[in-house]
């Protein structure tokens, strides 16, 4: 009768046991797809962005593609296949010209509160338009010391390359 009590309690522990595990179980794999198909942590590397610290890390929306000029957002370069930060400065569709202390979206000048041109090169304008799925991602820290050309052409970037959109 004892042994037959002390089975029966033994049984309800291990059901209760195997319970929890399929829970834990559960919420991992949960998790798990969450971060994989919705959201991300990323770490930034680098002092680029007004409000992003290096080596701190910030929450990355992969499900989120309604973008705005202004959003800052995680993108790959299509030449070397690195990720990169950087802010939505330019929009489809749209002429943009920059030069020390003015960014110009179809000849309006855009509002940039984030911006420091301190290392921007005087002389340098550029001027650029960009096809419909393609955006102007610039960082906060505006600095040039290259052809203009080139310049430009590393911060044109498909649609398609970009990754998401960082969450406040």
């Amino acid at each position: 009768m004892l042994l037959n009590k002390f089975l029966a309690s033994n049984q309800r522990a291990i059901s209760l046991l195997q319970v929890g595990i399929q829970i834990i179980f559960g919420l991992i794999v949960t998790y798990a797809l969450i971060y994989a198909l919705l959201f991300r942590f990323v770490q930034i590397g680098g002092s680029s962005m007004m409000g992003y610290q290096d080596g701190s890390y910030h929450p990355l929306c992969l499900i989120c593609k309604d973008f705005k000029r202004g959003d800052v957002v995680f993108y790959k370069n299509s030449k070397n296949n690195v990720d990169y930060i950087g802010r939505i400065v330019g929009m489809p569709n749209e002429s943009i010209d920059i030069e020390k202390g003015r960014t110009l979206a179809n000849e309006q000048k855009l509002q940039e509160d984030n911006t420091d041109w301190s290392q921007w090169s005087q002389d340098i304008k550029i001027r650029t338009t960009l096809n419909n799925d393609e955006y102007l991602i610039l960082v906060d820290k505006r600095w040039t010391d290259a052809n203009s050309e080139d310049f430009i052409k590393d911060y044109v970037v498909n649609k398609s390359y970009v990754v998401g959109k960082f969450l406040k």
